[in-house]
């Protein structure tokens, strides 16, 4: 997928959007991607794939209240 936006996936694999634009907190650091990436660990794993190849994965750490890095390759 190369367009802008995030894919969004249900559990089942279902897709339910394409190229959704997420609602971020204002001064995040890091980019938008990553911003967004880590807003979406709020509703399950959320992944972010970089135009240069890297992918990172995230989920939210529910005791921090913050998004926690699951992988990056």
């Amino acid at each position: 997928l190369s367009i802008d936006g995030a894919t969004i996936i249900d559990y089942d694999g279902t897709i339910l959007s394409v190229g959704a634009i997420i609602k971020i907190e204002a001064g995040s650091s890091g980019g938008g991607r990553l911003a967004a990436a880590k807003t979406l660990s709020n509703y399950g794993i959320s992944i972010k794939i970089s135009n240069d190849g890297t992918m990172q994965g995230f989920k939210m750490d529910k005791n921090k209240l913050r998004a926690r890095t699951l992988f990056v390759l």
